[in-house]
């Protein structure tokens, strides 16, 4: 792969936040609005990213720019919560954990609650469809809001129908991205984040959109073993 300056990465970064933000990739002024440099700069910019392999665009044609690959130490677009890895869950082994009879409070529970009265196994637990599940791990931090942080692994069940206030995985013009569905009066929809600092990605005929799969449930990790 091509190496590439830390001004070119930051220049791969503003395509696709905004890409993100606006569901849409952006004109060669709006790009250049975002970087605070001038049009030309942004034009000769695009021909040397294309060189190296890592951008595509066509003249002529508006909203044609799209990233191919800006490497793995690259940092993350700074306004999506990203798909950054998906595992399947049909073939994944359960494992029983001890679960106890009683409901247990946010402090220490009554030695004489602490009994054993049956086995779990989350796979179970958490999977209704086996052959349409994923497992989904995450990055970014747009989905803060609702429990969804920075390396959280999602459940989702790609059987399910997407229904108002679901929080999906959407294919946006290629990419993977988590956000919470929302239909409003009038048939207008929006990918909404759960954080006050994102906007929300109204979906448009223009977009190429795909419901990709819809969030059962999140596994958040607290401490490493």
């Amino acid at each position: 792969m091509a190496e590439i300056t830390a001004t070119q990465k930051r220049f791969l970064q503003k395509i696709r936040s905004y890409t993100a933000e606006h569901g849409i990739p952006p004109t060669i002024q709006e790009l250049a609005e975002r970087l605070d440099i001038k049009g030309s700069s942004v034009y000769e910019q695009v021909q040397r990213l294309k060189a190296k392999g890592m951008l595509l665009h066509e003249p002529g044609k508006a909203r044609s720019l799209r990233v191919v690959n800006d490497g793995p130490d690259s940092p993350p677009a700074e306004d999506v919560c990203r798909v950054a890895e998906i595992f399947s869950a049909q073939d994944s082994e359960g494992q029983a954990i001890p679960l106890f009879s009683s409901m247990v409070p946010a402090g220490f529970p009554s030695p004489a609650d602490d009994y054993i009265e049956n086995q779990l196994d989350l796979n179970q637990y958490l999977i209704n469809h086996p052959a349409a599940t994923f497992f989904v791990r995450v990055s970014g931090t747009s989905m803060t809001g609702a429990g969804i942080n920075h390396g959280s692994i999602l459940v989702v069940d790609r059987s399910l129908e997407p229904n108002d206030g679901d929080i999906v995985v959407a294919v946006i013009h290629g990419e993977l991205t988590v956000k919470r569905l929302k239909r409003y009066q009038g048939g207008r929809v929006f990918l909404v984040p759960e954080n006050p600092d994102y906007k929300p990605v109204e979906l448009t005929q223009e977009m190429e959109v795909t419901i990709w799969g819809v969030v059962t449930s999140a596994v958040q990790e607290f401490r490493k073993p």
